[in-house]
């Protein structure tokens, strides 16, 4: 996770694995985005946050200090394409009281209960 200072821009065919459906649209593709992109496809890896439709305050990470209308989506948490079942949910906190133009993005996720071993009773 981290700040990649990349805008992926909309979801096109050679990244469908590795990218959502629910990324911004509204800025293109930068290089650092391209970099973070062959980055997952590398490594096997796909963009949490943006598989999730929420709504625009939950997707933009990065705001400008002096203005809120100009925001994007720059800051991303990527996780192993194997992990992908138990990912249930990722988004960016939009009312946090941080010292910073990004916001933070928190990912939800199950994980498995642990079986306690069965007591054998001894006859």
């Amino acid at each position: 996770m981290g700040d990649f200072n990349g805008r992926v821009g909309e979801r096109r065919t050679p990244w469908t694995k590795h990218l959502g459906p629910h990324s911004d649209h509204r800025t293109p593709c930068n290089y650092n985005g391209n970099h973070v992109l062959e980055l997952c496809a590398e490594h096997d890896l796909f963009i949490t946050n943006t598989f999730f439709q929420h709504r625009a305050c939950q997707i933009y990470t990065w705001y400008r200090w002096n203005n809120i209308m100009v925001s994007s989506q720059i800051d991303f948490i990527l996780t192993r394409t194997r992990m992908r079942i138990t990912i249930t949910d990722s988004r960016a906190i939009p009312n946090a009281g941080l010292d910073t133009d990004h916001r933070p993005i928190i990912t939800t996720l199950t994980t498995k209960k642990e079986r306690k071993p069965k007591k054998h009773k001894r006859q």
